[in-house]
């Protein structure tokens, strides 16, 4: 078993790299301490990294993901340090799309918008954290296919927080 020092060097490391076609999975069993953590010893130490921490526990589908994603968004809950302005969470271009394309649309939009700011000097991370993933309620290969999605084709970091051992015997190890 790996110390939290270690968890934090390995995390490091993969956000440090330019891109990667993979996620990280931070596997442990219920109560060991997970999210505390990524949230209290991890992220805090890491500079220019922001981080969308999603639940998966009763999501069954892509939507569910999305509108999570999106709630994160427009949440905006770190005011010291938010992913986007409220300007830009909110602009006129993004609900026009949200309202013709859904909230896939949103996502994208904000994913756009991450893009175009990942490119100046003063950019930041970001991070999408998947929490709970052995308490998804669909099918397991639906939610892994789309964060592989996220990683490979929108070159966006993810980390995933689970106890494998949990996973029913329809779900993947």
């Amino acid at each position: 078993m790996l110390k939290a020092e270690q968890v934090k060097q390995a995390v490091e490391l993969y956000l440090k790299r330019s891109y990667t076609q993979c996620a990280v999975l931070i596997d442990g069993g219920w109560g060991v301490g997970k999210t505390y953590l990524l949230e209290q010893y991890i992220l805090p130490q890491l500079e220019d990294v922001r981080c969308f921490q999603i639940s998966l526990y009763g999501l069954s589908t892509i939507s569910d993901i999305e509108n999570e994603i999106f709630k994160c968004a427009c949440l905006n809950e770190d005011l010291s340090n938010p992913v986007f302005s409220d300007e830009e969470y909110f602009s006129a271009d993004m609900f026009k799309g949200a309202r013709l394309g859904g909230v896939s649309y949103a996502v994208q939009f904000l994913v756009n918008k991450y893009h175009a700011f990942s490119s100046e000097a003063s950019s930041f991370k970001l991070v999408l954290c998947f929490d709970d993933i052995e308490r998804w309620a669909g099918n397991l290969n639906v939610c892994l296919s789309y964060i592989n999605k996220i990683v490979e084709q929108e070159k966006l970091k993810c980390i995933l927080l689970g106890n494998l051992d949990a996973l029913d015997d329809s779900g993947l190890k």
